[in-house]
């Protein structure tokens, strides 16, 4: 079945989606509307796409649409969720001031995304792919899934580009643990220029050091995940490394309006494959693929169109307010 014909699943904490970004002034909100109606399947799997900092609602839904794009010529039985958190607010017109604002809406985010799966049916497992600062939200989610013993329902965590410095994974602090049921995977790129310079100053005006490095940048701490990769794309002019804003897409960008917004998209062309039997698919997409247990893909697929229209809103349950306000 063509994963973009199916329903698209969405999660949120943002007060108003369609309301533009947030205020730093009003953190996370979740209200009384369980999702979906009846609960989700006893047996089921699902991938719970986690987007970064600076994302929109509208320019998330694109993103997510792109990466289920290329997905649609793999065949794998998980089920997509699209989770949507503040990570826009705006502070003095500039992104860098603006991530900092966005930091504690992750983390009480990712407590509220814990509680979330923490309450799905025992048999029900969740794969979490993030990207950017959404790598905080994921990292904040299985912490709390730690918590409260839980962790047997991950079927694994992919991180791309993770805006998380290497300083706080390890023992006592993030990350995988000895034992962890699960696999850790992580997609980097030396040439990506925001975790290499946005990402620093942003982080020592929060307080975190002196030009802290980024997961994303250069898959650190060694010896810490499953598995790292630093994918790449190739065109007219050669192979490239990927930047920031390649992942979701999977590839080289160009701009083109979408669900009312401009933003970076990919056209469908052939790339060396990183695993031998994913052949003329997005790096990315094959990793990220691969890691939903794909099996071989069916080309024919190749030339779908990103499904970014409308999809119902589903917000998390207030019950989960008191986590969110100890998470902040």
């Amino acid at each position: 079945m063509n994963i973009n014909a199916r329903p698209v699943a969405v999660l949120t904490t943002r007060r108003d989606p369609g309301a533009g970004p947030e205020n730093a002034a009003q953190p996370p909100a979740p209200v009384a509307e369980p999702w979906p109606p009846g609960g989700l399947a006893a047996t089921g799997t699902y991938a719970i796409f986690v987007h970064g900092f600076n994302d929109s609602f509208a320019f998330a839904r694109v993103a997510y649409g792109e990466m289920r794009a290329n997905l649609s010529s793999f065949r794998f039985g998980a089920e997509i969720i699209e989770f949507h958190w503040p990570g826009d607010i705006v502070a003095l017109g500039t992104a860098v001031l603006g991530y900092m604002s966005d930091i504690a809406p992750s983390l009480a985010s990712g407590a509220l995304l814990a509680n979330w799966i923490a309450n799905t049916p025992e048999t029900a497992r969740f794969y979490l792919v993030s990207h950017s600062l959404g790598g905080r939200v994921v990292l904040n989610a299985v912490a709390g899934l730690r918590r409260a013993n839980k962790t047997y329902k991950i079927a694994g965590v992919c991180m791309m580009a993770a805006a998380v410095p290497t300083s706080g994974i390890g023992p006592g602090k993030l990350g995988p643990l000895p034992g962890d049921p699960f696999r850790w995977r992580i997609l980097y790129s030396r040439s990506d220029w925001v975790l290499g310079w946005v990402f620093p100053v942003g982080e020592m005006l929060a307080g975190a050091g002196f030009f802290p490095e980024a997961v994303g940048s250069n898959g650190g701490p060694p010896n810490t995940w499953t598995d790292t990769f630093s994918p790449s794309y190739t065109d007219s002019k050669g192979s490239h490394a990927y930047g920031h804003s390649n992942y979701w897409p999977g590839g080289p960008i160009e701009n083109v309006p979408d669900d009312g917004v401009t933003r970076s998209t990919t056209p469908f062309v052939p790339s060396p494959p990183i695993i031998s039997t994913f052949t003329g698919i997005h790096q990315s997409a094959c990793l990220v693929a691969n890691f939903l247990g794909a099996q071989a893909p069916n080309l024919l697929a190749a030339n779908v169109i990103p499904n970014t229209g409308s999809a119902a809103l589903h917000q998390l349950p207030s019950s989960q307010i008191a986590v969110h306000k100890l998470a902040a």
